[in-house]
């Protein structure tokens, strides 16, 4: 990710696996056993944690560059006012990626790393911000085509300097925040209903950030592997042109296409997905949840040329959006398109009533926009419901296990850390033998994953 454009609109003991000890029907025969994990040990042996990026051997490195400001998506009203909070913070500092950024750095056996960084929705920022401006939460579910995975040599750059600006915090290892408006200059104020907005970003209490956090997973060679392949393929299906923070990126259509991704969740279908963990329980650490009414929508969601056309993460077990999804109507326009900031509509994400001829009419209309997994027919609803991977989470999963030794980040237990300026954990996947695991990795998507409920993941 790397601005506004986004709107970003378990436990074991002694040893390093996960906590499901049940054997997955898929699981690889053969596992390489770990060298340096035993018996009372944290992931490291008894010398203590070990770091696998300065050691022989396979691993993938989830790297986290927070964003300047936490994004809360307690109601649109305060997803745009931190997206607009984060973005006057980064405002002052040497670096893009306003919203948070998640990157993989990946090396299988003796090979140099490489990496992969999602990114995308690089327009100008004043055009950015009138989109969401406009948009509001219809803006979550818009593609953009200029998205790509950064050269290694760039995602290198952005890796390391990252690292060193974390470093060059010293033993504190937080900066703190406390966003200004008057860094985003005085258009956006000037704008209907946004001086409501301009005195929310004002209000918001300072913070400590880190600048960089990393996890590092000790990988077999097959693991890493399917990391790679399922990258190549993933590119070459042009997966990566299609930046969005609604698609799925460990999903493909029935051309085998997949289906694209913004940098956390391509981030997570890398680390989780193809490196074989049990995907579906971490998916419930690192995303938010959202139940958006349809009156929320300023614009309608309409179907593009691609067919299927777009995840929308909704994987619920009733139904499923392949398609167009209707606003709330008010006569002929969407009902919140004539709502500004300031209205109390936008602390909700659904819900509210207004008068009408009978009495008081939901404001969220029902709309025929999903179809049922079983029986592809159409299913009415008021509510959209949407799946975000969340750079923000991925921050606190690292942060969660870094501050408390008990804590099970991603909901794998047996985490070390190693000591330092820069906020590191480690895990062994290894020797998988849980459930939904799959030791040889998963170099391949899920095949025809917008009709397939083995796609759906478990509510938090």
């Amino acid at each position: 990710m790397r601005t506004l454009a986004s709107l970003s609109l378990v436990a074991v003991l002694g040893g390093c696996v996960p906590t499901s000890t049940a054997t997955s029907s898929d699981q690889a025969a053969e596992t390489e056993a770990p060298t340096d994990a035993g018996p009372g040990s944290t992931c490291g042996g008894p010398d203590g944690c070990k770091d696998p990026e300065k050691e022989a051997g396979s691993y993938v490195s989830i790297g986290v560059m927070p964003a300047p400001y936490p994004i809360s998506w307690q109601s649109p009203f305060s997803l745009f006012v931190t997206t607009l909070g984060t973005s006057a913070a980064a405002a002052g500092l040497d670096r893009s990626h306003s919203i948070g950024h998640v990157l993989l750095k990946v090396r299988c056996g003796s090979d140099e790393p490489y990496y992969i960084s999602q990114t995308g929705a690089n327009g100008k920022a004043a055009f950015q911000f009138l989109d969401i401006y406009t948009q509001g939460p219809s803006y979550l579910f818009v593609t953009q085509n200029d998205g790509k995975l950064y050269a290694d040599a760039d995602a290198k750059k952005d890796w390391d300097g990252a690292v060193e600006k974390q470093e060059a915090l010293g033993d504190k290892g937080t900066y703190d925040v406390d966003p200004e408006p008057r860094d985003l200059g005085d258009a956006p104020w000037q704008l209907w209903g946004m001086s409501a907005v301009k005195k929310a970003v004002r209000d918001l209490a300072p913070v400590s950030r880190h600048r960089f956090v990393r996890a590092t997973i000790r990988l077999t060679d097959a693991q890493c592997k399917a990391i790679g392949t399922w990258r190549d393929e993933y590119v070459k299906t042009g997966g990566a042109t299609r930046y969005a923070v609604h698609r799925a990126p460990w999903v493909m259509d029935t051309a085998a296409k997949y289906d694209g991704g913004g940098c956390a969740s391509v981030g997570f279908a890398g680390a989780f997905y193809a490196a074989g963990l049990d995907f579906k329980q971490a998916a419930t650490r690192v995303t938010e949840r959202l139940a958006i009414g349809t009156s929320r929508l300023p614009n309608s969601i309409i179907k593009n040329a691609r067919k299927p056309n777009g995840w929308f993460n909704v994987q619920n077990s009733g139904r499923y959006v392949p398609g167009s999804i209707p606003c709330a109507k008010e006569g002929d326009e969407c009902y919140s398109a004539s709502i500004s900031w300031d209205d109390p509509h936008w602390q909700n994400w659904s819900g509210g009533l207004r008068p009408g001829i009978w009495g008081r009419d939901p404001k969220d209309d029902e709309g025929s926009f999903s179809k049922a997994w079983e029986t592809n027919k159409a299913v009415k609803s008021r509510i959209v419901p949407l799946i975000i991977f969340e750079p923000e989470r991925f921050y606190k999963e690292i942060l969660g296990r870094w501050t408390d030794d008990k804590y099970a980040a991603f909901t794998y237990s047996s985490w070390c850390k190693i000591p330092g300026k820069v906020p590191t954990i480690v895990y062994d996947a290894r020797q998988l033998t849980g459930r939904n695991e799959v030791a040889a990795g998963r170099p391949k998507g899920i095949v025809n994953g917008f009709l397939n409920t083995d796609t759906m993941l478990p509510a938090p």
